[in-house]
């Protein structure tokens, strides 16, 4: 890592992010923002917060590749707002891979649901690990399709009502692969949310 590249870190680390739409708070998104950054989408399933572009696009951006947790935490606050904690007996998540985890140093899915159970006041079980890594970049949903079966094992035996959480979908081949592994061990039923449908 370059000493410019360093630095830059530090500066990111250390200073407030202005808003991103109206740049007049020290916060990613201010709350008069927070209201009004991400177009609804129409309902459909899985559950998604917004579509995957614009402000919806760069939230995942800076969470996902930056490591940025304040995005992130944006993203798992809209997540929970879209869901009610009665409906569920805990929230899991669905995983990737540990090579991606140790290039990044963290799990994007295994945080956002963290933070999803704690607002929600239920638990965050892991459930899932993924035991196959695919390249689905460019790849048409019959191939995705193909390539995601086997895709998770459970880790345990399971009961109650799960809440499964992904960070974005695409053709929702990896949700559900993880969805097919949690009814297999046992779950009553799962339910997928997502941030941003692309």
């Amino acid at each position: 890592m370059t000493t410019d590249t360093i630095l830059q870190k530090v500066v990111a680390f250390t200073t407030p992010a202005a808003c991103l739409l109206c740049s007049k708070e020290p916060k990613l998104l201010c709350d008069d923002c927070y209201r009004r950054a991400l177009p609804p989408l129409s309902p459909g399933k899985p559950m998604a917060v917004t579509s995957y572009d614009d402000i919806g696009k760069e939230l995942i951006r800076r969470f996902k590749f930056d490591g940025d947790q304040e995005a992130g935490r944006l993203c798992a606050r809209y997540m929970a707002e879209m869901v009610r904690a009665e409906d569920f007996d805990f929230v899991t998540a669905a995983t990737t891979t540990p090579a991606r985890r140790r290039q990044r140093g963290y799990d994007q899915s295994i945080l956002l649901a963290r933070w999803i159970a704690k607002h929600l006041h239920i638990p965050y079980i892991p459930s899932l690990v993924r035991v196959k890594s695919v390249h689905q970049i460019g790849a048409s949903r019959d191939l995705r399709l193909e390539q995601s079966e086997g895709l998770y094992v459970a880790t345990r035996k399971l009961e109650g009502r799960i809440l499964l959480i992904d960070d974005v979908i695409t053709t929702g081949a990896t949700l559900s692969a993880a969805a097919e592994a949690l009814m297999q061990a046992g779950a009553e039923s799962v339910e997928g949310l997502v941030f941003a449908r692309d």
